[in-house]
């Protein structure tokens, strides 16, 4: 209960009245006096003066409470044996833990409709800032995507839309409709894609990363072993059986399997200029790698280069010209050395301003990986090619857990 006292200077019914708190002047405008409502009662004493009753809260009990730990408590004030608890944000407003001040204490704003009860944070921007979004529990995270959450952990981010973080540490999944499940340090930046270890990578469209350090690169794709690799839209692998160490974890991915992979890449070249295939296109990185120790594959390849344009004066080749080839080798990994064989070219085919200088190679590389380089065909008149080159690789391996 609000207790005001209301003072009037010469009788009751005089123009001017103030309203004091313990005598000091709060208001003295009778136009905006208006004592109504529930439970607001107005007592006018002979001195001139009147108290005002102005009831507190109504539909709330305030309690507070030591024994184990101090709280303040508000619990609902109904005639209803259960009721339910709401802090119900005006408009577009969005329900904080944090009052926000654009310091690291209160955060930066908050997005329309966010929910951010976090309250431990390093830099303002760790908030709730994207429409819709939320983060629960944890410390140093943030939410910046439109209806994306956080639902716990340190320093991960969610800046997809609609992407989902669970917990873990140093994550971030900023593809459309990423999830990151639990773990650190890996990143969900393809559309739809979904990770549930450490150091993962999953950046394919609705690709899996599971375990750790495993990569989901081509779409729909699944890396689900230790150090897995999986870059084929849609790749086949058969396998016979997963090697387990014994704390249980999966060290090679399986005793033997069949796997079926793609390299690919669109490269602009000058006559006679080489340039490496990889199974996300760039030619620098995710290369075809070996894993595991004592491990020995059988690889075919089909290989196709195909000229999609031409920039300049070049002459003797003709856009669409293009050359097949269909190749074996074989490589090992032993003591942690990869290396390859010489391969076989089993068929060659296509145009013959192409396929009689165009050529395809297979080298172990410095990370154990296999290199996969193609020279352009070489021409005349200067210029350059725009060619796309593929190789999908039939691979049959065995390791030493068989």
């Amino acid at each position: 209960m609000t207790k005001a006292k209301v003072t009037f200077p010469s009788a009751p019914d005089t123009s001017a009245i103030d309203i004091k708190d313990e005598g000091s002047l709060i208001v003295s405008n009778p136009t905006a006096m208006n004592f109504t409502g529930p439970g607001v009662t107005v007592t006018e004493n002979p001195t001139g003066t009147a108290e005002v009753d102005i009831p507190g809260l109504q539909y709330w009990t305030e309690s507070e409470a030591s024994a184990v730990q101090q709280t303040a408590a508000f619990t609902p004030k109904t005639t209803a044996t259960d009721s339910n608890a709401a802090l119900v944000a005006k408009g577009t407003g969005a329900t904080t833990a944090q009052i926000p001040d654009g310091t690291i204490a209160g955060g930066n704003a908050r997005g329309e409709y966010a929910t951010d009860f976090q309250k431990i944070r390093n830099n303002a921007t760790q908030v709730a800032s994207g429409n819709g979004s939320g983060i629960f529990a944890g410390r140093r995270n943030s939410a910046t995507g439109p209806y994306s959450v956080v639902v716990t952990g340190e320093t991960n981010t969610a800046s997809g839309q609609g992407s989902f973080v669970g917990g873990g540490d140093s994550n971030s999944a900023s593809g459309f409709g990423s999830a990151i499940l639990i773990g650190a340090s890996s990143t969900a930046s393809g559309k739809r894609s979904a990770i549930a270890g450490s150091s993962c990578i999953s950046s394919g469209v609705n690709s899996i990363a599971l375990n750790a350090s495993s990569r989901g690169i081509g779409d729909y794709s699944l890396g689900g072993g230790y150090f897995s690799r999986a870059y084929l839209r849609g790749m086949e692998s058969r396998a016979s059986g997963f090697w387990l160490s014994s704390s249980g974890n999966t060290v090679d991915e399986a005793a033997a399997q069949t796997t079926k992979t793609v390299a690919f890449r669109r490269f602009e070249a000058t006559t006679g200029q080489t340039f490496n295939l990889s199974m996300d296109g760039t030619g620098s990185t995710n290369l075809y790698i070996l894993l595991g120790n004592n491990r020995a594959s059988n690889l075919t390849a089909q290989f196709v280069l195909s000229v999609i344009g031409i920039n300049g004066t070049a002459t003797g080749v003709t856009a669409g010209d293009f050359m097949t080839q269909t190749i074996t080798f074989g490589a090992k990994r032993v003591g942690g050395t990869c290396t390859v064989t010489t391969a076989t070219i089993l068929s060659t085919a296509g145009d013959a301003s192409i396929t009689g200088t165009a050529t395809i190679t297979f080298t172990a590389g410095g990370w154990n990986e296999i290199v996969i380089t193609v020279t352009a065909p070489t021409f005349a008149g200067g210029g350059s090619l725009i060619l796309g080159a593929a190789c999908t690789f039939t691979t049959t391996e065995v390791n030493s857990s068989i």
